[in-house]
């Protein structure tokens, strides 16, 4: 299941250069026709109404087929305002699936950061049932699981390696968002996003995990920590709600 949703997002991220401006105009068209076809719906189906006798079902039509059409307008002065700005997020997009189908081993870094989440995971699991044993263990009759009672010390140290556990965590995750940062800036600087561009070789997976790790591992470091301080503000609250 794994490998067949890589292959997809391949497929899909070299049909995106071709469709996405296509496919964004097309869909806004249609939401647009749909919420004049529902109002033209209302508008027929007040007509099959008495304004006397079906009062209630009358004006639930006449005011469905204003609200309709009232959101289709609003809808199309949204569009031809920001129409500058939908087109600069299609190219946007347009250049992004660029940029992935001609460094396709960008698609690895997600799997690698993956696999290397996962073994530290296992670590911190095995190491985290070794503190947790830390106490005074308590046996109760007729219970082949003995209670570990702990000392203030013990709850302290858990909320301490749960925090690294968080922080390492956003911190591949950050460093690998570097790494993609990176090579889309040399392979935007380089020019290789023109269409008229010799330019080969630019791109170095490489240097941009050099320079994550070497030159700028403080800062990705103190991104990760700022996220880990949230996430850890949050599980805090969710463990004082229970």
């Amino acid at each position: 299941m794994c490998i067949a949703s890589v292959f997809i997002t391949v497929i899909y991220v070299f049909l995106l250069k071709w469709i996405t401006k296509p496919l964004l105009y097309v869909s806004m068209a249609i939401i647009l026709i749909c919420f004049i076809l529902l109002g033209g719906w209302s508008w027929v189906k007040r007509s099959e109404y008495d304004p006397v006798k079906e009062k209630k079902n009358f004006d639930y039509a006449t005011a469905g087929a204003a609200v309709a059409w009232a959101i289709a307008g609003i809808y199309f002065c949204f569009m031809c305002c920001c129409w500058k700005n939908i087109s600069l997020g299609a190219t946007i997009m347009e250049a992004a699936s660029e940029f992935v189908s001609s460094n396709l081993r960008v698609v690895v870094l997600p799997l690698l950061m993956y696999l290397f989440s996962m073994i530290f995971f296992a670590y911190w699991t095995v190491t985290a049932v070794y503190v947790y044993s830390i106490g005074t263990a308590e046996f109760k009759e007729n219970s082949f699981i003995a209670n570990i009672v702990w000392e203030k010390s013990n709850r302290y140290i858990m909320w301490y390696f749960l925090f690294g556990l968080f922080w390492v965590v956003a911190f591949m995750i950050c460093l690998q968002q570097f790494i993609i940062a990176c090579m889309t800036c040399m392979w935007y600087f380089s020019g290789q996003g023109q269409e008229m561009s010799d330019s080969t070789g630019e791109v170095s997976m490489f240097k941009a995990i050099s320079w994550g790790t070497w030159y700028h591992c403080g800062t990705v470091a103190f991104g990760s920590f700022c996220i880990a301080v949230v996430t850890m503000i949050r599980v805090v609250f969710e463990y004082l709600a229970k």
